[in-house]
C-alpha cells in the first residue's frame, strides 16, 4: 500500500523516505494536496514530511494544526474510507449491526459511540434483533453517546437520553451504570464538557463511533465553522439543524439553541467509525463529505484522514458519488 502526498513524491507506510507539502505549511489559509493511492489506508502519523520551508514535521503535527491552529484546507484525489452501498436502509442498518456484532465479539467490553436522530433507528432495530436472537452479548459493553440538547432533563421526550432508553438500551437491559451521556441541565455546561470528555479518557477513548451526517454536513452538533472544534463543547445550533431538528417538536420555539456535543478531535480519536447516511436529501453533502476539500465548512470531511472509517449508505445516499 502507497500514498502520494504534494504530487511529487511516493511514500510506503513504514519507510523513512519525506514527502513534500506544497506551499507554506503556515500560510493563512495553508494549502497542501493529499493523494491516496489504496482502499485502505492506515496513515503513519510520525513518518517525516518536508515542506517547502524544508522544515521537518510528521502527519500528527499537522493534524494538530488542522484542529488547533490556522484552518487548513487539504485538496485531494481519492480517498481513505471504505464505502458500503446497499439497497435501502435496512440492508445499511444489517451491514452496520454486523460490524458491530464483530467489534463486541472481538472486544466484549467494547466502548461504544453512539448517535440519534431518524438514522440510527434500523440499527438499533437489528441490534435488538441479534441480542434477542442470542447472536451478540451486549452486557458488558460501555456506551457514550455524541450530545445531548441544553436545557433538556433526561426524561424529557425529545431529550436524547430518552431516545436512547427508548429505542435501544432498554431493549437490549443495559446497566445504567454503563450508560453515558452528556447532562444538558447541568450548571456549568463548560464544566460538564470537561467531565464529559475526562469520562471517555478514563475508558481508554471510544472503540467504534456510529455516526449521522446533518445536511450540512456536520457530526455530532459540530456546525460548518472557521474552525474544526477540538473537544466536548457547547454548541450554538445554525438554523438549518434548527428546522431539521423541529420535526421532534411541536413547535420551532422549543427547539433548543445549544447542545453539547463530542469534539471533532474527540470523535476523530475514535479507533473506528461508522458513518451511516441514506435518502436522496443527503447525496449532496455525502459527495461534498467524500470528494470534496478537507475543511471546517463541511465538519464530516476531517474523516477522509481517519485510518479506519467506513460509509454506509443506500443507493439514493449513494446516488452523487
Amino acid at each position: 500500500m502507497r500514498f502520494l502526498v504534494g504530487g511529487d513524491a511516493l511514500i510506503a507506510p513504514h519507510s523513512r523516505d519525506v514527502i513534500r507539502y506544497r506551499g507554506p505549511m503556515r500560510a493563512s489559509p495553508p494549502t497542501f494536496s493529499v493523494f491516496y493511492i489504496a482502499n485502505n489506508f492506515a496513515p503513519a502519523y510520525e513518518i517525516p514530511i518536508l515542506h517547502s520551508a524544508n522544515k521537518l514535521c510528521t502527519i500528527k503535527e499537522a493534524l494538530k494544526r488542522l484542529f488547533f491552529e490556522t484552518p487548513i484546507t487539504i485538496d485531494k484525489e481519492g480517498i481513505c474510507m471504505q464505502i458500503f452501498v446497499r439497497d435501502n436502509p435496512q440492508q445499511v442498518a444489517e451491514v452496520a449491526g454486523a460490524l458491530i456484532r464483530a467489534q463486541v465479539l472481538r472486544k466484549p467490553q467494547s466502548v461504544l459511540g453512539l448517535a440519534t436522530g431518524s438514522t440510527p433507528i434500523p440499527l438499533y432495530d437489528e441490534l435488538v434483533r441479534l441480542h434477542g436472537a442470542g447472536q451478540v452479548d451486549m452486557s458488558r459493553i460501555t456506551t457514550y453517546n455524541l450530545d445531548e440538547y441544553a436545557g433538556l432533563a433526561a426524561d424529557h421526550p425529545q431529550s436524547y437520553h430518552f431516545f436512547m432508553w427508548e429505542k435501544l438500551l432498554s431493549r437490549i437491559g443495559m446497566n445504567p451504570s454503563q450508560v453515558h451521556l452528556p447532562n444538558g441541565t447541568a450548571k456549568d455546561l463548560d464544566a460538564e464538557c470537561q467531565r464529559y470528555e475526562a469520562q471517555i479518557e478514563a475508558a481508554g477513548g471510544i472503540d467504534l463511533q456510529v455516526l449521522g451526517i446533518g445536511h450540512n454536513g456536520h457530526i455530532g452538533f459540530n456546525e460548518p465553522g472557521d474552525v474544526f472544534s477540538n473537544r466536548t463543547c457547547v454548541a450554538q445550533l445554525t438554523e438549518s439543524t434548527i428546522q431539521a431538528n423541529l420535526r421532534f417538536f411541536d413547535s420551532e420555539d422549543q427547539v433548543p439553541r445549544t447542545a453539547l456535543t463530542m469534539g471533532i478531535r474527540t470523535i476523530f480519536q475514535s479507533r473506528e467509525i461508522l458513518l451511516i447516511a441514506c435518502g436522496a436529501a443527503k447525496a449532496n453533502i455525502i459527495a461534498q463529505m467524500v470528494h470534496g476539500a478537507i475543511t471546517p465548512q463541511v465538519p464530516a470531511s476531517v474523516l477522509q484522514l481517519h485510518p479506519n472509517t467506513r460509509l454506509l449508505l443506500d443507493k439514493e445516499a449513494a446516488a452523487e458519488l
